[in-house]
C-alpha cells in the first residue's frame, strides 16, 4: 500500500459552464457568481487549509481549531503561508511547464504509478 499522504492539493480552473455562456443564457449574473470565475488552488494538510486565487485572494485555516474555515489566519501565520506557497509551487510548476505539445515531467513515483495502471 501506498505511504499516508501529508498533504491533498486542489486547482479550481474556472466555473463550467463559462461566465460568458451563462450570461448568454441568463442574462445579468450577480456579483456573487462572477467571484467564482478566477483559478483557486489549495493545499490542506492534517493541520491547515491554504488557498490562494491568481487575483491575490489568500486564506490560511487552521482546520484543527476552526473546522468550519470561517477565521483567515494568513496575517498571523506568515510562515506557514510561506511555507504552504512553496508547497503549491511545487505541486503545480510542473504542469505550467508544459511545452507546446502538452508533454510534462513525470516524478517517477507517478511514472510508475501510472505504469501500473496500463497507461504507460
Amino acid at each position: 500500500t501506498a505511504p499516508p499522504r501529508d498533504a491533498v492539493f486542489a486547482e479550481y480552473v474556472a466555473p463550467q459552464p463559462s461566465i460568458e455562456r451563462l450570461e448568454a443564457r441568463f442574462g445579468d449574473i450577480p456579483d456573487r457568481v462572477r467571484e467564482y470565475d478566477r483559478r483557486l488552488r489549495a493545499v490542506r494538510t492534517r493541520e491547515y487549509k491554504y488557498v490562494r486565487g491568481d487575483d491575490g485572494f489568500e486564506r490560511l485555516h487552521d482546520v484543527t481549531v476552526d473546522p468550519n474555515e470561517r477565521d483567515d489566519i494568513a496575517a498571523e501565520e506568515p510562515e506557514q503561508v510561506r511555507t504552504l506557497q512553496r508547497r503549491l509551487e511545487e505541486q503545480f510548476e510542473p504542469l505550467e511547464d508544459a511545452d507546446a505539445t502538452g508533454a510534462v515531467e513525470m516524478r517517477e513515483g507517478t511514472k510508475e504509478r501510472l505504469a501500473d495502471l496500463g497507461y504507460l
